[in-house]
């Protein structure tokens, strides 16, 4: 056993190096937490935004198709009058209005200003990509409006469900797109 003086142990702790005491701990997490919450805030931002701009559009569109079957359920119920003549020509010119309003909330740019077949085929063309003649197929309806001729029933009968799918397949257009629309406000004529 090895003897262990005092003052062989005062000289061993003279010899150690000074101890050094560490830096504080800083309270403040790494630069790299601060930049992965700002990717998560800007993450959930835009699916809240893509989410929003979904709502909007199926609301127009439902609201939209809403009117129109509550206009083919007016048809229904009324017969071929001389008094509902009027009517008739009424709704057919709110179903043209309403075809040009969606359109131009659909894209803005679209060009509206078009009269008789051409603007029916642009409609057609921005719900299906010139795949379906769903409108264009009723230039005759949309042609007597305008000469001042008579409607039918069974023609109205027949253009309020091919309005009903041709929004249907603008809405799908318009979800796939994603694209925002200028006004979210339901159609109104």
């Amino acid at each position: 056993m090895t003897d262990i003086s005092p003052t062989s142990l005062k000289q061993s702790l003279e010899n150690l190096p000074p101890l050094i005491q560490p830096e504080a701990i800083n309270t403040y997490p790494a630069y790299g937490w601060y930049l992965l919450a700002i990717i998560i805030v800007a993450v959930l931002t835009l699916l809240t935004l893509q989410i929003v701009r979904h709502i909007q559009i199926v609301k127009r569109f439902r609201l939209t198709r809403s009117y129109l079957k509550q206009m083919l359920s007016e048809l229904m119920i009324q017969t071929d009058e001389q008094g509902f003549s009027v009517r008739r020509q009424a709704m057919l010119m709110d179903i043209s209005k309403l075809i040009k309003k969606v359109c131009v909330e659909h894209d803005p740019s679209s060009n509206i200003t078009l009269t008789g077949k051409s603007w029916l085929i642009e409609a057609d063309q921005a719900a299906t990509s010139g795949k379906e003649a769903l409108l264009t197929e009723h230039v005759d309806s949309f042609n007597k409006l305008y000469n001042g001729k008579e409607v039918t029933i069974k023609e109205l009968q027949s253009l309020i469900p091919s309005t009903i799918s041709w929004l249907d397949c603008l809405q799908k257009n318009a979800l796939n797109q994603s694209r925002l629309v200028r006004n979210s406000r339901p159609v109104k004529t």
